[in-house]
């Protein structure tokens, strides 16, 4: 039985490991407040002493600022000026001399005596004459100060025309910081120390030249830490004597918009900080320990006289039991205390289990579920041979191990079933139903409705619980199935209802930009450059045209945006993009391009894989902070639906796979479901429109491709955009243009637009370019104006959307009356009477709204055929 007594010594050390995991969480705990508190306090004596800094800086301005105005010092005066600086260093011992300079940096008088002549080479005065404000400049070693490091400042003098005339520089003694910084109240060995901007120590207090001297950089992991920041911050690192310190460090800048020119420091050993705190948990981790030592002794030595015994015979009892003797019984009904409630226990068990196998057995052969009986301590009674048929595990394997049934549960649905069983526990009176999954004796995995019921006797004795299993592994296969297509349905809907708002906005928008535009760039036109509105309307102009552009990329999320398909070669389109890119994300980015071999070409507008490519390469730089990489890829792919459920819009088959991926902050789960909407940003307010991601998805969509995101909080991004490949055979070509481009025309153009204002505005464009306008309305008022026209009508410029008669129907109808006109449609959006899809119909000529008088001319002499085109 030397069992029973281990794991009553156990049972002792696992009484008191709470204890000693107590006082260890507790000693950490104050090992980690010591550190904190530590932290605090270099924080805070690194803050005064930039502090202090400030206000030498602030008052070296001061007296600068006021000696500026001495009129000695200002007109030049060397005698005059040198006794004002005299007396002024003399009333001041922290400055070593102060100078007056020429602009030119030669010494025009001093303080004190001086013998170099011309300081133009020193930082200091480089930067007071070119920024024309106070500047500090390098810490220097003069033999003036006695070989000691001092601070060098400068302030110019400026004349009437605001250019520098006189250069106002001194040098601080350093070695003064230590008036004004005590590290009495600090453990032993802390120091403060001062560096430049460039992490060369220039003070040192109390001194210790013996490890990183003065004038020399100190510890690369401190400066590390440090540069560049311009917050306070802690390092702990080993410093320059080898001692593991708390460091903290306060950057000290000349104005806010300025990087640091000096850092404050104050140290203090690690060991030291945490010296106390690793005393008191040594302590109490003994004293723990020799407690737990005594206690297990003492159990050891009371359990062999009262328990080894009478569990011995409980022992043997219970084997005699399991081994198929239901008749065995402890004899132990005489025995006190509890060795003798756990044996009357084990009798009454042995009793009840006897009648409830002769009970089970009566009905095993009737039950199609997985049915079982559970004990109210929750151990099985009976099993049904049914659940070999669910499971794949025989009724005596159930019985054998108790724990099976829960080592069977999905380890998804754990918690779920845990809390099922607490649950159980917990309301004895009520019955309880669960659907979970289980993994198959085989591997795969069977959905289970489980029903728990409690069971009792006529008397109200509880007896247990009586469970029911069903296999429901082809219902919920259809109601997956189900749920999935709900989801999809849904969000084809959303994105579908948000398309419809943003073109119908677009289309009302781009009207009224377009008489703004219109009328601004016309006005512009009858003014001069010179002219005081000429630089008004300019600035008109260029918000209308950014409107635009937010329209256009509204257009592109509704897929209502025009465009003009090529077959191209992804790789080759890519790489002449690559330059453009690298400027958009900067410098301090790397931009990976890793093109796949053998990619079918696909059928897209050149401009809209710029787009995609421009907004996801932008989205994806302005979630990396500082320096990091952006990766593009290409290969071919075949869309699994598996994998993308939600994705309505793609099928399965082949196309090229374009991924765009980030090392940048990453994305929630809660951020996710909405990137894709418009106007939807996680920017700050004036950093982000919000259309880039939805612009994105609208060019994806108009082009039978569909787009996925895979992201996580400091995981950074990825976008897989699948394209389809084009089927066809490819051929080279080039987006078509004019090949000269005529500016004026002579011929007659019939004009028709319901909006007055544009109208009038559109009608003012054509006469300036030339052409004889008839304006119309509706409709109706240009047919009557065709039909009445004796002369040849060369083109019709009609909008597409209008009132009792869409434009398509109406150039259809002109084109009876005056055969072989020809057509050029406007519109804020493409309409699906001329478009699908936002694709044009083959041989149609559109142009966008809002446009300007260069754009009209160019789509006018196009239509008109007056220019060179190319086509696939």
């Amino acid at each position: 039985m030397g069992s029973i007594t281990k794991n009553l010594n156990l049972i002792v050390f696992i009484a008191v490991l709470p204890a000693m995991a107590i006082i260890l969480v507790f000693g950490l705990h104050q090992r980690q407040h010591s550190i904190e508190e530590a932290e605090q306090e270099v924080l805070s004596l690194a803050k005064t002493m930039a502090e202090v800094q400030h206000g030498i800086t602030n008052s070296t301005r001061q007296i600068f600022s006021t000696l500026s105005h001495v009129p000695a010092i200002r007109n030049g005066d060397s005698i005059g000026s040198s006794k004002i600086l005299r007396a002024v260093t003399e009333e001041n011992p922290d400055y070593i001399n102060i100078l007056v300079l020429d602009s030119e940096g030669q010494v025009l008088s001093s303080g004190l005596p001086f013998n170099e002549g011309n300081l133009s080479d020193r930082k200091h005065f480089r930067e007071a004459t070119a920024s024309k404000d106070f500047a500090v400049g390098e810490y220097v070693v003069t033999r003036i100060s006695g070989n000691k490091p001092a601070l060098t400042f400068a302030y110019p003098i400026l004349d009437g025309e605001e250019e520098t005339r006189l250069v106002l520089s001194t040098a601080l003694r350093l070695e003064r910081f230590a008036h004004f910084f005590d590290v009495s109240t600090l453990p032993e060995d802390s120091f403060v120390t001062v560096t430049d901007h460039r992490g060369i120590r220039l003070f040192l207090y109390p001194p210790r030249e013996e490890t990183n001297p003065i004038g020399q950089k100190i510890h690369p992991q401190g400066w590390e830490a440090c540069r560049g920041k311009l917050e306070p911050g802690i390092s702990i690192h080993r410093g320059s004597d080898g001692v593991r310190r708390i460091f903290a460090y306060q950057p000290v800048q000349l104005r806010p918009e300025d990087p640091p020119y000096m850092y404050m420091w104050a140290s203090i050993p690690q060991a030291k900080a945490i010296e106390s705190a690793n005393r008191a948990l040594a302590g109490n981790l003994a004293f723990m320990f020799l407690a737990a030592l005594a206690a297990l002794g003492t159990s050891w030595l009371i359990g062999r006289r009262t328990l080894i015994r009478p569990i011995k015979h409980l022992v043997d009892t219970a084997r005699d039991f399991a081994n198929g003797n239901l008749n065995a019984r402890t004899k132990l009904d005489g025995t006190h205390g509890e060795i003798g409630v756990l044996a009357r226990a084990f009798d009454n068990m042995a009793a009840g289990m006897a009648l409830q196998q002769e009970t089970l057995h009566t009905i095993a052969d009737f039950t199609y579920d997985w049915e079982y009986w559970l004990d109210p301590e929750g151990n099985p009674l009976w099993v049904s041979h049914s659940c070999e048929r669910i499971s794949g595990y025989t009724a005596h394997e159930f019985m054998a191990d108790p724990l099976l049934m829960r080592n069977l549960v999905h380890k998804e649905d754990v918690p779920l079933f845990n809390e099922h069983l607490r649950d159980t526990i917990e309301c004895s009176g009520c019955s309880l139903n669960l659907d979970f999954r289980i993994i198959h004796r085989s591997g795969h995995v069977v959905w289970i409705d489980h029903h728990c019921m409690p069971i009792f006797s006529k008397d109200g004795t509880p007896l247990g619980r009586r469970v029911s299993n069903r296999d429901i592994t082809e219902r919920k296969k259809v109601e997956d199935e189900r749920t999935k297509l709900e989801i999809q349905l849904q969000e084809a809907q959303k994105m579908e209802a948000v398309g419809r708002l943003a073109g119908g906005v677009a289309h009302d928008f781009n009207n009224m930009l377009g008489v703004i535009l219109g009328h601004t760039e016309l006005t512009m036109m009858k003014l001069e450059p010179s002219d005081p509105l000429y630089s008004s309307l300019s600035e008109i102009k260029k918000a209308a045209e950014h409107s635009a552009e937010l329209t256009n990329q509204l257009l592109a999320f509704a897929r209502k945006q025009a465009t003009e398909p090529k077959v191209l070669h992804v790789n080759e389109t890519i790489e002449g993009m690559l330059k453009m890119l690298g400027r958009l994300i900067g410098e301090n980015i790397d931009l990976i391009w890793k093109p796949g071999t053998d990619l079918s070409p696909i059928r897209m507008d050149p401009t809209q894989l710029t787009q995609v490519l421009a907004n996801l390469c932008v989205n994806a730089r302005d979630a990396i902070s500082g320096t990091g990489k952006i990766t593009l890829k290409t290969e071919a792919a075949e869309f699994e639906e598996a994998c993308f459920p939600h994705n309505t819009e793609c099928t399965p088959n082949d196309h090229i796979l374009l991924t765009v991926s980030d090392d940048g902050c990453g994305m929630d789960e809660q951020i996710l479901p909405h990137v894709f909407e418009p106007f939807f940003t996680t920017k700050e307010r004036g950093k982000g429109t919000g259309l880039g991601l939805s612009t994105v998805y609208g060019i994806v969509k108009q082009n039978n491709g569909c787009i996925h995101i895979q992201s996580e909080p400091g995981k950074g991004t990825t976008f897989q955009v699948y394209l389809p490949r084009h089927a066809g055979n490819f051929t080279d070509v080039q987006p078509g243009e004019l090949s000269e481009q005529r500016s004026r025309g002579n011929e007659t153009i019939l004009l028709v637009e319901d909006e007055a204002q544009f109208l009038g505005m559109a009608r003012a464009m054509l006469q300036n370019l030339g052409y004889r306008v008839l304006a119309a309305e509706t409709p109706a008022g240009a047919l009557h104006v065709a039909a009445n026209h004796s002369g040849k009508i060369d083109l019709l410029l009609t909008d597409v959307i209008m009132p009792d008669m869409n434009g398509r129907e109406l150039f259809e109808k002109t084109s009876a009356i005056h055969p072989g006109i020809k057509c050029l449609f406007m519109s804020g959006y493409t309409a699906d009477v001329i478009a699908q899809q936002g694709t044009l119909d083959e041989g149609i000529n559109f142009i966008q709204k809002p446009f300007q008088t260069q754009d009209l001319a160019v789509r006018l002499g196009r239509a008109l055929g007056k220019s060179e085109r190319f086509r696939e």
